[in-house]
Protein backbone atom coordinates (compact mmCIF):
# COMPACT_ATOMS: atom_id res chain seq x y z
CA UNK A 1 0.00 0.00 0.00
CA UNK A 2 2.82 2.24 1.06
CA UNK A 3 4.51 1.35 -2.47
CA UNK A 4 0.81 2.39 -4.25
CA UNK A 5 0.41 5.63 -1.87
CA UNK A 6 3.89 7.36 -3.02
CA UNK A 7 3.29 6.23 -7.04
CA UNK A 8 -0.66 7.85 -6.90
CA UNK A 9 0.33 10.80 -5.01
CA UNK A 10 3.44 11.69 -7.14
CA UNK A 11 1.62 11.61 -9.76
CA UNK A 12 -1.30 13.54 -8.58
CA UNK A 13 1.30 16.67 -7.51
CA UNK A 14 2.12 16.90 -11.32
CA UNK A 15 -1.38 16.84 -12.02
CA UNK A 16 -3.28 18.30 -9.52
CA UNK A 17 -0.77 20.26 -7.52
CA UNK A 18 -2.79 22.87 -5.11
CA UNK A 19 -4.87 20.55 -2.65
CA UNK A 20 -4.62 22.52 0.46
CA UNK A 21 -7.24 20.22 2.60
CA UNK A 22 -6.94 16.68 3.67
CA UNK A 23 -9.19 14.67 5.55
CA UNK A 24 -7.62 11.15 6.72
CA UNK A 25 -10.79 9.19 8.54
CA UNK A 26 -9.50 6.52 10.36
CA UNK A 27 -5.65 7.74 10.72
CA UNK A 28 -4.58 5.34 13.17
CA UNK A 29 -0.81 6.56 14.07
CA UNK A 30 -1.12 8.95 11.14
CA UNK A 31 1.11 7.03 9.25
CA UNK A 32 -1.04 7.92 5.32
CA UNK A 33 -0.94 11.60 5.98
CA UNK A 34 2.98 11.51 7.21
CA UNK A 35 3.78 9.87 3.57
CA UNK A 36 1.08 12.61 1.79
CA UNK A 37 2.27 15.13 3.60
CA UNK A 38 5.71 14.46 1.43
CA UNK A 39 3.62 15.72 -2.02
CA UNK A 40 1.67 18.52 0.08
CA UNK A 41 3.67 20.11 2.63
CA UNK A 42 1.86 23.25 2.69
CA UNK A 43 -2.10 21.24 3.33
CA UNK A 44 -3.99 20.85 6.39
CA UNK A 45 -4.56 17.72 7.37
CA UNK A 46 -7.59 16.63 9.30
CA UNK A 47 -6.81 13.30 11.31
CA UNK A 48 -9.74 11.17 13.05
CA UNK A 49 -9.31 8.46 15.56
CA UNK A 50 -11.13 7.27 18.32
CA UNK A 51 -8.41 4.68 19.59
CA UNK A 52 -6.26 7.28 21.05
CA UNK A 53 -8.72 8.26 23.50
CA UNK A 54 -7.72 4.84 25.25
CA UNK A 55 -3.90 3.85 23.27
CA UNK A 56 -1.18 5.82 24.57
CA UNK A 57 1.14 4.72 22.12
CA UNK A 58 -1.55 5.96 19.39
CA UNK A 59 -1.70 9.42 20.84
CA UNK A 60 1.92 9.65 21.37
CA UNK A 61 2.24 9.37 17.17
CA UNK A 62 -0.21 11.56 16.36
CA UNK A 63 1.00 14.24 18.87
CA UNK A 64 4.69 13.72 17.01
CA UNK A 65 2.73 14.57 13.39
CA UNK A 66 0.65 17.58 15.08
CA UNK A 67 4.48 18.89 15.58
CA UNK A 68 5.46 18.04 12.29
CA UNK A 69 2.55 18.93 9.93
CA UNK A 70 -0.34 21.23 9.77
CA UNK A 71 -2.32 18.89 11.51
CA UNK A 72 -5.70 18.72 13.99
CA UNK A 73 -6.33 15.94 15.54
CA UNK A 74 -10.23 14.62 16.54
CA UNK A 75 -10.58 12.06 19.35
CA UNK A 76 -13.64 10.17 17.97
CA UNK A 77 -15.13 7.74 15.32
CA UNK A 78 -17.04 9.16 12.19
CA UNK A 79 -20.42 8.05 11.12
CA UNK A 80 -23.40 8.98 9.91
CA UNK A 81 -25.26 11.07 12.77
CA UNK A 82 -23.43 12.52 15.81
CA UNK A 83 -23.77 10.74 19.53
CA UNK A 84 -21.48 7.29 20.80
CA UNK A 85 -21.27 4.48 19.58
CA UNK A 86 -19.08 1.23 20.70
CA UNK A 87 -15.84 0.20 19.23
CA UNK A 88 -14.45 -2.88 19.11
CA UNK A 89 -10.61 -3.82 19.26
CA UNK A 90 -9.06 -6.78 17.90
CA UNK A 91 -6.35 -8.52 19.54
CA UNK A 92 -3.12 -6.75 21.13
CA UNK A 93 -1.84 -3.14 20.05
CA UNK A 94 -4.88 -2.07 19.36
CA UNK A 95 -4.79 -2.32 15.60
CA UNK A 96 -8.29 -3.47 13.88
CA UNK A 97 -11.20 -1.87 15.23
CA UNK A 98 -14.48 -1.21 13.83
CA UNK A 99 -18.06 0.48 14.66
CA UNK A 100 -19.56 -2.80 13.02
CA UNK A 101 -19.58 -5.93 15.38
CA UNK A 102 -20.45 -8.74 14.52
CA UNK A 103 -22.49 -10.58 17.26
CA UNK A 104 -20.42 -13.99 16.80
CA UNK A 105 -17.27 -11.72 17.46
CA UNK A 106 -18.05 -10.05 21.00
CA UNK A 107 -16.59 -12.00 23.24
CA UNK A 108 -13.24 -12.04 21.26
CA UNK A 109 -13.30 -7.90 20.95
CA UNK A 110 -12.18 -5.63 23.56
CA UNK A 111 -15.45 -2.78 23.53
CA UNK A 112 -15.27 0.37 24.05
CA UNK A 113 -17.47 3.39 23.96
CA UNK A 114 -16.42 6.09 21.82
CA UNK A 115 -18.28 9.76 21.00
CA UNK A 116 -18.88 9.64 17.21
CA UNK A 117 -19.66 12.46 14.99
CA UNK A 118 -20.69 13.33 11.09
CA UNK A 119 -18.53 15.13 8.69
CA UNK A 120 -21.53 17.21 7.37
CA UNK A 121 -21.57 18.91 11.38
CA UNK A 122 -17.62 19.40 10.91
CA UNK A 123 -17.52 20.69 8.35
CA UNK A 124 -20.10 23.12 9.14
CA UNK A 125 -18.89 23.46 12.41
CA UNK A 126 -15.41 24.77 11.45
CA UNK A 127 -16.56 26.57 8.28
CA UNK A 128 -15.03 24.13 5.85
CA UNK A 129 -15.60 25.17 2.79
CA UNK A 130 -14.16 22.66 0.74
CA UNK A 131 -12.13 19.06 0.95
CA UNK A 132 -9.77 18.47 -1.76
CA UNK A 133 -9.10 14.70 -0.65
CA UNK A 134 -10.81 12.72 1.70
CA UNK A 135 -9.27 9.57 3.19
CA UNK A 136 -11.39 6.49 4.51
CA UNK A 137 -10.23 3.15 6.36
CA UNK A 138 -12.74 2.64 9.09
CA UNK A 139 -12.90 -1.52 8.98
CA UNK A 140 -16.53 -1.61 7.10
CA UNK A 141 -17.87 1.70 8.34
CA UNK A 142 -17.02 3.76 5.31
CA UNK A 143 -20.78 3.31 4.17
CA UNK A 144 -22.34 5.21 7.11
CA UNK A 145 -20.01 7.46 7.23
CA UNK A 146 -20.44 8.73 3.85
CA UNK A 147 -24.05 8.96 4.97
CA UNK A 148 -23.25 11.84 7.02
CA UNK A 149 -21.06 13.43 4.41
CA UNK A 150 -24.33 13.92 1.84
CA UNK A 151 -23.59 18.19 1.96
CA UNK A 152 -19.94 17.87 1.99
CA UNK A 153 -19.37 15.22 -1.21
CA UNK A 154 -20.41 17.85 -3.32
CA UNK A 155 -17.71 19.71 -2.39
CA UNK A 156 -15.23 17.55 -2.45
CA UNK A 157 -12.82 16.51 -4.94
CA UNK A 158 -11.28 13.33 -4.31
CA UNK A 159 -12.12 10.30 -1.75
CA UNK A 160 -9.62 7.15 -1.46
CA UNK A 161 -11.87 4.67 0.45
CA UNK A 162 -11.53 1.14 1.69
CA UNK A 163 -13.68 -0.97 -0.78
CA UNK A 164 -15.04 -4.25 0.15
CA UNK A 165 -15.60 -7.17 -1.90
CA UNK A 166 -16.49 -9.69 1.19
CA UNK A 167 -18.53 -8.83 4.13
CA UNK A 168 -15.84 -9.53 6.41
CA UNK A 169 -17.75 -7.30 9.02
CA UNK A 170 -20.99 -9.44 8.58
CA UNK A 171 -24.16 -8.42 6.62
CA UNK A 172 -23.62 -4.33 7.45
CA UNK A 173 -20.53 -4.33 5.76
CA UNK A 174 -20.81 -2.48 2.53
CA UNK A 175 -19.87 -4.32 -0.54
CA UNK A 176 -18.24 -2.76 -3.56
CA UNK A 177 -21.21 -2.46 -5.49
CA UNK A 178 -23.06 -0.19 -2.42
CA UNK A 179 -20.41 2.10 -2.52
CA UNK A 180 -20.09 2.74 -5.98
CA UNK A 181 -23.71 3.28 -6.66
CA UNK A 182 -23.97 5.74 -3.64
CA UNK A 183 -21.08 7.25 -5.35
CA UNK A 184 -22.45 8.13 -8.70
CA UNK A 185 -25.23 9.95 -7.22
CA UNK A 186 -22.46 12.50 -6.05
CA UNK A 187 -20.69 12.06 -9.50
CA UNK A 188 -17.69 10.42 -8.32
CA UNK A 189 -16.01 8.03 -10.59
CA UNK A 190 -13.12 5.31 -10.04
CA UNK A 191 -9.66 6.90 -10.83
CA UNK A 192 -7.19 4.73 -9.86
CA UNK A 193 -6.92 1.40 -8.04
CA UNK A 194 -3.87 1.17 -4.61
CA UNK A 195 -3.33 -1.61 -2.20
CA UNK A 196 -4.97 -4.77 -1.79
CA UNK A 197 -5.49 -7.60 0.52
CA UNK A 198 -5.91 -11.08 0.30
CA UNK A 199 -6.42 -13.86 2.64
CA UNK A 200 -3.68 -16.39 2.67
CA UNK A 201 -5.37 -18.41 0.10
CA UNK A 202 -5.67 -15.63 -2.33
CA UNK A 203 -9.15 -14.29 -1.88
CA UNK A 204 -9.59 -10.33 -2.41
CA UNK A 205 -10.91 -9.35 0.26
CA UNK A 206 -11.04 -5.38 0.02
CA UNK A 207 -9.44 -2.99 -2.12
CA UNK A 208 -8.16 0.38 -1.60
CA UNK A 209 -9.79 2.52 -4.83
CA UNK A 210 -9.51 6.42 -4.98
CA UNK A 211 -12.83 7.73 -6.43
CA UNK A 212 -12.88 11.41 -8.47
CA UNK A 213 -15.33 13.84 -8.22
CA UNK A 214 -16.00 14.57 -12.11
CA UNK A 215 -17.64 17.90 -11.58
CA UNK A 216 -13.94 19.66 -9.99
CA UNK A 217 -12.05 17.08 -12.50
CA UNK A 218 -8.65 19.09 -12.83
CA UNK A 219 -8.80 17.10 -16.11
CA UNK A 220 -9.84 17.54 -19.89
CA UNK A 221 -13.66 16.50 -20.35
CA UNK A 222 -12.45 13.78 -22.76
CA UNK A 223 -10.76 12.16 -19.39
CA UNK A 224 -13.62 10.99 -18.26
CA UNK A 225 -16.00 10.93 -20.49
CA UNK A 226 -18.47 8.07 -20.18
CA UNK A 227 -16.94 6.25 -17.23
CA UNK A 228 -20.30 7.30 -14.43
CA UNK A 229 -22.93 6.11 -16.63
CA UNK A 230 -21.99 4.07 -19.61
CA UNK A 231 -21.73 6.75 -21.84
CA UNK A 232 -25.20 8.46 -21.22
Amino acid sequence: MMIDDNRFFTWLREHDPKLSCFFDVGAFKGGWTSRVCKCFPDATYHLFEPQSLFDSGIRAALAERKLQHHVIVNECAVGRRRGQAELGIMGEGARGSSLLIPERQRDELQLFKVPLICLDDYVAENAIDFIDFMKMDIQGGELNALRGATTVLPRTKYLHLETWLVKSYGGQTPSIHEIMSFLRDYDFTPLDFLGQHRTPSGLLVHVDIVYMNVNHSPFPPHFHRGLLRGGD
